[in-house]
């Protein structure tokens, strides 16, 4: 069986997620991981710990390359969890380009070599070629045993140095199939693109606005006209603001989310841009998560754009899983 990622129903992802979902052990080599294809396994690999399973990750380029600060606490996060079954996720000491899943479908041996790394784009939007293989044959000992000696030149990640972040971008959606998007990405900066620094009384700072007394957990993600001309749909229903949409965050937060605040409006459709991205019905909410657990700020601490480079991030991911449901990256 060939997956291109080509139709919606034939993804590595939906591969993965389906031998994850069906085997007692499970081990993955690939030679880069991304935090998004990450949050979206995370909930599988939970469950499969649960039940008193294993699994094992090798990344084969870690060591050479490095990993983005992100992409390095989730991967210990997700280690942390996979230890209570005697899993982890590990680095090699020498590096490899293989991308090998295995584990069991039905209780028989299955394995899916090819071209995908377990990355957002390897799992769900560049065209991939991957091969599964089957049962207890010479072509399955083979990529067993090579998983075997990839086990062997494990090392942990805390031999993994971070590297620099490049330089912020707006990912416009990604390739449309002829039923709609698969899943579309927005980054939208937490700063503001016209004086390069965080804004003082909106964004991750709107606790220090005027006009009322606020939370000092307030926050908001701004959005500019721009922003929405790239991705008129992106966000749900914008003919009425104040329309909810659920934000699944990369530890394990949900939370509500809306549009809100006018703005200008969009001459060819008439409607209002937005002004904001809040939580709701708390405008704390999103505070608390991004101010007080991510970036580990005192309350009345005003945001710098200093800060978030010391974070390692200084933008927000959108990932568009459904009409109304949202991954958030930072």
């Amino acid at each position: 069986m060939l997956c291109t990622n080509f139709e919606p129903e034939e993804t590595m992802l939906e591969c993965l997620l389906h031998l994850i979902r069906s085997s007692r052990t499970l081990k993955v080599a690939t030679a880069y991981v991304g935090e998004e294809a990450l949050v979206l396994i995370r909930p599988a690999l939970t469950r499969l710990v649960n039940n008193g399973c294993r699994a094992e990750f090798f990344i084969g380029m870690a060591v050479g390359d490095g990993l983005y600060p992100g992409t390095l606490r989730l991967c210990q996060s997700l280690h942390d969890e996979l230890t209570r079954t005697g899993g982890g996720v590990f680095a090699t000491q020498e590096p490899f380009h293989s991308k090998i899943y295995t584990g069991q479908i039905d209780g028989v041996e299955t394995a899916w070599i090819g071209s995908s790394n377990l990355t957002i784009h390897g799992l769900l939007s560049w065209r991939e070629a991957n091969i599964r293989i089957t049962g207890n044959g010479r072509p399955m000992q083979r990529v067993l045993r090579e998983m075997d000696l990839i086990a062997t030149m494990r090392i942990g990640l805390d031999q993994i140095q971070e590297v620099t972040l490049p330089v912020t971008r707006i990912i416009e959606p990604q390739r449309e199939y002829p039923d709609g998007p698969a899943f579309q990405v927005v980054e939208l900066p937490l700063y503001r693109r016209e004086t390069g620094e965080v804004q003082e009384r909106h964004g991750l700072n709107w606790w220090n606005g005027g006009g009322r007394r606020r939370d000092p957990n307030e926050a908001c993600i701004s959005l500019s006209v721009r922003d929405i001309k790239r991705n008129p749909a992106f966000f749900p229903n914008r003919a009425h603001q104040g329309t909810r949409f659920t934000v699944y965050t990369d530890d394990h937060e949900v939370m509500e989310m809306q549009i809100e605040g006018g703005g200008p409006i969009d001459g060819n459709s008439g409607l209002r841009f937005g002004k904001q991205i809040a939580s709701t019905p708390r405008k704390a909410t999103l505070g608390e998560w991004i101010l007080r657990r991510k970036l580990n700020l005192p309350p009345w601490t005003v945001v710098e754009k200093r800060m978030l480079r010391g974070y390692g991030k200084d933008s927000i991911k959108f990932i568009k899983m459904s009409h109304e449901n949202y991954l958030m990256m930072f």
